[in-house]
């Protein structure tokens, strides 16, 4: 059976109706496998020797990984979760809606903690000085 929104009065609209579902799914299937790979394997990036060297089982085993593939995903996902359930929770607290308080602070822990993880990655991966500095301001 159709969507209602999708045209079923011809063989057309019928085929349309399809691609929008399978289109839909698939749309939804790469926004969970993005989810489930940015919430394991991005803090183990950003906490372990193979975050800045490629592991031993892909192709580039042993080369350098550039900092913008581990920091750019970091930083999008650790400023998503601290604005989304960050203005959500202080949201809902403020109108006296109690329900999930304790998740969304969960979230937004789990936000601040990878900020943090994401700002000391950025830091121990810079490039040294070039006027022969060590790179290091401590």
């Amino acid at each position: 059976m159709c969507h209602p929104l999708c045209a079923r009065d011809s063989l057309l609209g019928d085929q349309r109706c399809r691609v929008k579902r399978f289109a839909g799914r698939l749309g939804f299937l790469i926004f969970i496998a993005m989810m489930v790979l940015a919430g394991t394997f991005l803090p183990l990036a950003l906490a372990y020797r193979w975050g800045p060297v490629w592991p031993a089982w892909t192709l580039w085993a042993g080369t350098d990984v550039p900092r913008w593939i581990v920091l750019g995903p970091a930083l999008l996902v650790a400023i998503g979760l601290l604005a989304y359930f960050g203005v959500g929770g202080l949201t809902a607290s403020l109108l006296g809606n109690t329900a999930g308080a304790v998740e969304i602070t969960g979230y937004v822990v789990w936000g601040i903690g990878l900020a943090m993880a994401t700002a000391s990655y950025a830091l121990l991966t810079r490039r040294p000085c070039r006027a022969g500095g060590t790179g290091r301001t401590w």
